[in-house]
């Protein structure tokens, strides 16, 4: 028996993270650390030399077990090319495999790197290598570019990546695994092209550092109850959600049976499902709730 009551508050919201760390590979510097520098550099200078910038973000202010809905990044522009006309650019986020830290250099073109710190040609300057220097596409970084910038990188100003399931799958991803969270490599798309470098806030400048919006679900929780000789199980549901209960007598590795389906549904509400026991009562039932 299932039942699907009124309406009651779904647990949802939205955060907004500053960088826990970022840095920038400079070809200019290919042995030079920019970890403390107040800007992050992504394209080709008008020299012709190309930067990529790594970003980590914490995921504070998001409970574990939450599902990820949306995820946003803000960038600001500060600074393009001087020396002749900037090229626009669209900018490409794609995940960082492997482990990095920030570094202590605060040098806006990259000071000598200290034992660990990334430059442009090593993941830690004497201890890890890319596997190319800037790091490859498709094994330093994913192959995929996980997200784009609305519209070119043209001059200063405000410019957002919107969200993408890619974006969304990184940071459910990072919340669910936190030692995985490496973060994202921020690419001008035609860094091949001079005077496609911008100066993008770092977080060491909180006014112009970037920010990820994420937007959240908080899990359901599963409630139990008796009601005249059945057990109840209550939990809230958001709108467009569909949930599978299932149960077990005994925990083990016998597949789980399922108790019921429940479609989705077009308003935000309360589920309960009512489990009508057997004369003989098993010693204990055990419940669980999917989300398919």
């Amino acid at each position: 028996m299932v039942v699907v009551t009124g309406l009651a508050p779904i647990h949802a919201g939205t955060v907004t993270n500053l960088p826990s760390a970022d840095t920038t590979l400079f070809q200019y510097s290919p042995d030079g650390n920019m970890g403390r520098a107040t800007t992050l550099v992504v394209g080709s200078t008008a020299n012709g030399a190309p930067a990529r910038a790594l970003v980590r973000f914490p995921l504070a202010g998001i409970p574990r077990g939450a599902r990820i809905i949306s995820a946003e990044l803000r960038i600001e522009v500060q600074r393009a090319p001087q020396m002749r006309r900037p090229e626009p650019s669209f900018l490409d986020v794609r995940r960082v495999e492997f482990p990095w830290v920030e570094g202590e250099s605060s040098d806006n073109l990259g000071g000598p790197a200290n034992l660990g710190e990334p430059t442009w040609n090593s993941r830690g300057h004497g201890s890890a290598t890319w596997a190319e220097p800037g790091g490859r596409i498709g094994v330093d970084v994913s192959a995929e570019v996980h997200g784009t910038s609305s519209r070119s990188l043209v001059g200063v100003g405000s410019y957002t990546v919107p969200t993408t399931p890619d974006l969304v799958h990184d940071v459910q991803g990072w919340l669910d695994d936190p030692a995985s969270n490496h973060g994202w490599m921020l690419m001008a798309r035609l860094e091949d092209y001079t005077a496609t470098a911008r100066r993008i806030g770092a977080r060491e400048d909180p006014v112009a550092a970037p920010r990820l919006v994420i937007g959240f679900i908080e899990a359901p929780m599963l409630s139990l109850g008796l009601e005249s000789g059945a057990t109840v199980l209550r939990f809230r549901r958001p709108a467009g959600s569909r949930h599978r209960i299932e149960y077990q007598d005994a925990l083990g590795s016998a597949p789980w049976t399922i108790l019921t389906n429940l479609p989705a549904q077009t308003v935000d509400g309360e589920a309960l499902v009512s489990d009508e026991r057997f004369e003989v009562l098993p010693a204990a039932r055990f419940y669980r709730l999917v989300i398919p």
